[in-house]
C-alpha cells in the first residue's frame, strides 16, 4: 500500500481510539467495511491499514514504537493517518499516538509488516512484527516500486531527522482549544436550564 495525502495536520496512531463513533463506524465501518485504504471523510483525508501481527481485539491496548522511541496505542489492529479536521476532542491524540504537521504531500505506506510515513526526504518507520518466527511474510502485502523491487530497496528517505511531531506548546494550545468548546457548551446548557427553569 502506498496512499498520498495532502499536506496538514495529522494524527497517527488508531483511528477507533480518537474519532467520533459516527466517523470511525458509521462512515468508515459502514461505507468502508473497515477495509485498508485511503477514504476521503467529510473532505478530509484518512489512510488506514492493519499491522502485521495477530491481534486479539479482547487485548485493552498493545503498543507499537517508531524507530525515534515514540509509543502508539493501538486496540483495533490497525495503524492510520487521519487529518485532525476529522477529530473532535484532540486530546485524545496525544493520549494514544502523536501529532505530526507536513508542509509536503505525505505517503502512507505499509510493506511487509512496516509502516512508513514519509513526507519530502523525511520518515517515520513503525514496524508491526512481533513475532518474527511465525511471520508470513510471503502472505503479507509488499509495496513495489516501478521495477518490482520491494520499497524498503528504493525508499529513498531517512529517519535521523524526525518529520516535525507538534511540540507541547501546540499540544496544549488543541487541548485549550477543546477546553473552550466545553465551558462555551457548558455556559450555553446552563442558559438553557435557567431559561426553562423561569
Amino acid at each position: 500500500m502506498n496512499e498520498t495525502l495532502h499536506p496538514g495536520s495529522y494524527f497517527l496512531g488508531d483511528a477507533s481510539l480518537v474519532l467520533e463513533d459516527k466517523i470511525y463506524n458509521g462512515i468508515y465501518g459502514e461505507l468502508y467495511h473497515y477495509e485498508n485504504g485511503l477514504f476521503n471523510i467529510n473532505n478530509a483525508n484518512f489512510a488506514i491499514h492493519n499491522v502485521a501481527t495477530q491481534f486479539d481485539s479482547d487485548l485493552q491496548k498493545d503498543k507499537f514504537f517508531d524507530t525515534k522511541g515514540r509509543s502508539y496505542n493501538i486496540k483495533s489492529g490497525m495503524i492510520s493517518l487521519v487529518s485532525l479536521e476529522l477529530i473532535e476532542n484532540k486530546k485524545l491524540c496525544t493520549a494514544n499516538g502523536h501529532i505530526f504537521e507536513f508542509d509536503h504531500p505525505v505517503n502512507f505506506i505499509y510493506s511487509h509488516g512496516t509502516f512508513y510515513i514519509k513526507s519530502n526526504k523525511k520518515v517515520i518507520i513503525i514496524n508491526t512484527i512481533y513475532d518474527f518466527e511465525n511471520y508470513d511474510s510471503d502472505n503479507d502485502e509488499h509495496c513495489l516500486d516501478e521495477e518490482g523491487h520491494k520499497i524498503e530497496h528504493f525508499l529513498d528517505a531517512s529517519d535521523s531527522e524526525s518529520i516535525y511531531e507538534l511540540s507541547d506548546d501546540e499540544n496544549d494550545k488543541y487541548d485549550e482549544e477543546d477546553e473552550k468548546e466545553e465551558i462555551q457548551d457548558n455556559s450555553l446548557l446552563e442558559r438553557k436550564k435557567t431559561f426553562f427553569n423561569k
